[in-house]
């Protein structure tokens, strides 16, 4: 072949390089698809593992049974609780309802009963719009004020549910440890807690529960010293009680004293033998009765002082009649009839008296025509402190006895301020056309 002659190339080790190129890579695909495989697989396993296993909860403790009285909150608390619980476990709307159905008794039950739910979305709406209704600010205020310790409330209880209150009235904690205190019952644990300082509510609970423990311990303490206290004194008294047959020396009344001679010398007798013998109350000894004992006095006469009979049945006592002569009082000179316009009255003259003093129901049956004043009228016993404040005055005609010597000024006082209808003065009987003089 000459030199010239052009050569056709070769592609046989290209064509090589690329089969083995490509055998590589098939061979690692397949492997890549392999392990992915299995890795599904172990994923696929795991997460049936997952759901497959399940908590369920004892639903009669979980949830309990709502009849559409409760508040606000509990009725939200309920529904939220039941969603959980259908979230948890993934229930599907029919179970929940029937989950629902179930739970509701009493107002609840009927409400329910009478609606048509499309979804669960529906059905919550419709549950709160009905039974967790927004309260009033003021209602708010007022179920939190009046929120108190029972006396054996346990403290934990109600500083949540006080606290609770708080909470959903937006009040500081400032403002809430001050409410929370005014609740306590115990007045000590109160004091107590107000004088310490507290940065947040867990503080304060830690001081009240510590508190009360201590006043759990301090009051079985002095139970247990109470009851050891008794049981030292009651084995005091034992040992220290008489013995048999002798007498205690613990001073006792006379009248105790004649009981237990008579009750020593009759136990006395009984251990001597003598059960069947009786005891006299007169001589203290044991054989015969009271009515026969020689010792027993005779009985004797109060009034005359003989023996053999009482005073009642005494032939020597003399009846006396007493007659007690009364003396009627005789009539007050002092107390006379009076009147003004025509208005009849009683009428005590008053020679300590300057003004003529005149009882306000009188003025109104005279018809008076009142005049105001501030005039004070003192008595007996202060001239600083007056005794009554005129409620008026007038000029009017007074006549006494048939006499009128003239219109006079007259002061009106209270009905409770004096017994008769007028006091005339002086400023009447001091008159030039009036004489009076006492006699008797």
């Amino acid at each position: 072949m000459s030199p010239t002659t052009p050569v056709a190339p070769t592609y046989n080790d290209d064509l090589q390089e690329k089969v083995e190129q490509l055998q590589k890579e098939s061979t690692a695909g397949r492997v890549g698809e392999q392990n992915a495989s299995a890795g599904a697989v172990v994923n696929n396993a795991s997460r049936s593992d997952t759901y497959d296993y399940r908590v369920l909860p004892d639903l009669n403790k979980a949830i309990k049974t709502f009849d559409g009285c409760e508040s606000a909150y509990e009725a939200d608390d309920w529904l939220k609780t039941v969603e959980g619980m259908a979230d948890l476990n993934c229930w599907p709307y029919a179970l929940r309802m029937q989950f629902v159905r179930s739970y509701v008794v009493g107002a609840a039950r009927n409400w329910f009963i009478g609606r048509d739910f499309a979804n669960w979305d529906e059905f919550t709406k419709k549950f709160r719009s009905t039974f967790v209704r927004q309260l009033r600010m003021a209602d708010r205020w007022e179920a939190m004020q009046k929120r108190r310790q029972a006396q054996d409330e346990h403290i934990m209880a109600y500083l949540q549910e006080k606290s609770r209150l708080c909470r959903a009235l937006a009040l500081t904690f400032s403002e809430s440890r001050d409410y929370i205190i005014q609740g306590i019952y115990s007045k000590e644990l109160a004091m107590y807690v107000l004088g310490r300082n507290h940065d947040n509510e867990d503080t304060l609970l830690g001081d009240l529960l510590d508190w009360t423990r201590m006043n759990a311990i301090r009051t079985e303490i002095r139970t247990e010293y109470k009851q050891e206290k008794g049981n030292s004194t009651a084995k005091t008294n034992i040992k220290s009680g008489p013995r048999r047959g002798e007498a205690s020396t613990t001073s006792k009344p006379k009248w105790c004293s004649k009981f237990e001679k008579t009750e020593q010398v009759v136990r006395t007798a009984i251990e001597a033998g003598e059960e069947d013998k009786s005891s006299c109350w007169v001589c203290r000894k044991v054989g015969h009765w009271t009515r026969d004992c020689p010792l027993k006095k005779a009985r004797k006469c109060f009034a005359c002082g003989a023996e053999g009979h009482f005073a009642r049945d005494c032939k020597s006592q003399q009846t006396v009649n007493n007659v007690t002569m009364s003396k009627e009082p005789e009539e007050n000179p002092y107390i006379k009839y009076g009147a003004i316009q025509g208005v009849d009255m009683t009428v005590l003259l008053d020679t300590g008296s300057y003004y003529t003093l005149l009882r306000s129901s009188v003025a109104e049956r005279c018809n008076l025509k009142l005049r105001e004043t501030k005039k004070m009228l003192f008595g007996l016993g202060s001239v600083s402190v007056p005794s009554v404040r005129a409620v008026g005055k007038a000029d009017v005609m007074v006549t006494v006895d048939g006499v009128e010597a003239g219109p006079i000024r007259v002061l009106v006082v209270p009905d409770s301020v004096q017994r008769y209808d007028m006091i005339v003065g002086r400023n009447w009987l001091d008159l030039d056309t009036v004489t009076y003089k006492k006699e008797g």
